[in-house]
């Protein structure tokens, strides 16, 4: 767990750097839970 608490912006030219050193980017996008729990609301309603 990291202590430091200083919030960096990242920015396109931040990720492109970090891409060009070989850097590793771990990303949550916001379709992660949500577009799940959608289809499946959809195919419940379809099924009814």
């Amino acid at each position: 767990m990291s202590v430091n608490k200083e919030i960096k912006k990242v920015t396109t030219n931040t990720l492109l750097k970090m891409k060009q050193a070989g850097e590793k980017i771990a990303m949550l996008t916001a379709y992660d839970f949500h577009l799940p729990v959608l289809s499946m609301e959809q195919v419940l309603m379809l099924s009814l």
